[in-house]
């Protein structure tokens, strides 16, 4: 889903961390600010399509860390290279009360930007409750002959890709839209008459969906929803859904994949 062009959250995004960006040398800003703040939009866009502005939120976290670490490591950089300049930088630093100053006034702007920057981020976000089921599966393997306290399982990247693509699709989430009259819901939530379209409502339960490993051969099915008790029942929904789906071996008896759901969302 692309960026709508008009969307506060994503605009504040890109200028906050160009302002964030003063964090690093200037030296390190002026070879690598254009290219870094590109990557930063990709980011966005990427977050966007995975998850709108629950994505957009959920990226910041982990781009104010990488932000903490690589500007100290730069600066580091730099200190190492410099060495025989620090004694002087001191000593102005410590005789210069305006050295002092700028220094301090920097500092807090940085801080009052990202404190202020993370604050306006979930005012502009809407609280979002997690429901979150958990599944043992294991493509190929038919679970309900393993005696599963005794065996550890193991998935593969290309494993938990197929779980993952198998738990996103129309032939699994459809049937929780319909059961749950999601299209109608939604449509009423958002002040529209009728219900959405099937493919509007599907593309809706799937950004709201994440997927996550939570241990050998474990696989965590979390439902983002401002209603709480909402989140719970589209997560148990379509953990159902999806062992429904692979109850019965396929025409391939290599292609059976069983599912236990360990525990349901509450």
């Amino acid at each position: 889903m692309p960026i709508p062009t008009n969307d506060k959250a994503h605009g504040f995004s890109v200028k906050l961390y160009k302002r964030l960006l003063v964090v690093y040398p200037r030296k390190h800003r002026l070879e690598f600010g254009s290219s870094m703040t590109q990557h930063f939009r990709d980011q966005c866009r990427d977050a966007w399509n995975e998850g709108g502005r629950f994505g957009l939120a959920g990226l910041w976290p982990r781009v104010l860390m990488d932000l903490l670490k690589t500007s100290a490591a730069e600066h580091l950089q730099n200190l190492k290279r410099k060495i025989p300049m620090l004694e002087k930088f001191l000593r102005n630093f410590y005789a210069n009360s305006t050295s002092r100053i700028t220094f301090v006034a920097v500092t807090m702007v940085v801080f009052l930007l990202t404190v202020g920057g993370a604050a306006l981020m979930a005012f502009l976000t809407p609280n979002s409750y997690r429901g979150c089921v958990r599944l043992l599966t294991k493509p190929g393997v038919n679970l309900l002959k393993l005696d599963l306290n005794r065996v550890r399982l193991a998935v593969s990247a290309e494993e938990f890709a197929e779980v993952v693509k198998g738990l996103t699709s129309e032939s699994v989430l459809n049937p929780v839209i319909t059961e749950m009259g999601l299209r109608r819901k939604w449509a009423a939530t958002g002040s529209a008459a009728g219900e959405l379209e099937m493919r509007e409502a599907y593309e809706r339960l799937r950004r709201q969906i994440e997927i996550r490993r939570g241990g050998p051969g474990m696989m965590e099915v979390i439902v983002l929803d401002p209603d709480k008790q909402a989140a719970a029942d589209i997560a148990n929904a379509i953990a159902e859904s999806y062992a429904r789906a692979n109850r019965e071996p396929s025409t391939s008896a290599e292609r059976w994949q069983g599912v236990v759901i360990v525990d349901m969302a509450v």
